[in-house]
């Protein structure tokens, strides 16, 4: 329903591929933590635990890409639910100042620094995703929610780093994520067309890390 709202057209998605992620049905499954814990360069991902996921249809060059191989890592990116539906639309995540099919160029919201650090920005980490900063979380029917697009990105075409959103200063350094280290947490590319969404995680009431500490601290 919460997608309804936005006005996303249905061809975009294949209910085929939709995930629960609820506690449930996590523990139906004895679904872990995290997931790729094997691979050989540590491109392990955080299980997005309490999220619904939705399944997009994958286009013909993610299937030429053969983006569920081995080449191809899980990575998460939290952004603003009222983006989505130009995302789907313009086929691919994109940079501050791209121009959208509608002419306008795409604002820059977040990114500090100077052109050097106008990029993408993922995580393997659904902790880091869902901050309020990237998801803006908006209320509908009483709820809070938010949006985190779960995507493939071609190894070797990012460079992980530290937080960039002044976490560290503000919260003297605690963890984000239980998995991953604040210094290794964020993913970093000009690569746009090498990170593909493939399911849409809509989260309910979620509360993430930044809240947590705030509830403690206060």
């Amino acid at each position: 329903q919460f997608l309804d709202s936005l006005g996303i057209d249905a061809a975009f998605f294949d209910a085929e591929q939709d995930r629960c992620y609820c506690s449930r049905c996590c523990a139906a499954v004895r679904m872990p933590d995290v997931l790729d814990g094997d691979r050989a360069d540590g491109h392990c991902y955080e299980v997005p635990k309490g999220w619904c996921g939705f399944g997009l249809e994958i286009p013909p060059r993610a299937k030429a890409l053969k983006i569920f191989s081995s080449d191809w890592v899980h990575a998460f990116h939290g952004c603003p639910a009222s983006v989505v539906p130009s995302i789907l639309l313009e086929g691919s995540l994109l940079m501050p100042g791209d121009l959208l099919i509608n002419g306008t160029p795409l604002p820059n919201r977040l990114t500090k620094g100077g052109e050097h650090r106008i990029g993408v920005y993922t995580s393997p980490s659904i902790k880091y995703a869902e901050l309020d900063i990237y998801t803006k979380p908006r209320s509908w029917k009483g709820r809070e929610v938010r949006v985190v697009l779960q995507c493939k990105q071609k190894i070797e075409t990012f460079a992980s780093q530290g937080e960039t959103i002044g976490w560290n200063r503000r919260w003297n350094y605690a963890p984000i994520s239980r998995f991953f280290d604040n210094d290794k947490i964020e993913r970093f590319t000009k690569r746009k067309g090498t990170i593909i969404p493939y399911r849409v995680l809509v989260g309910l009431g979620v509360t993430t890390r930044d809240h947590e500490l705030a509830g403690a601290q206060a």
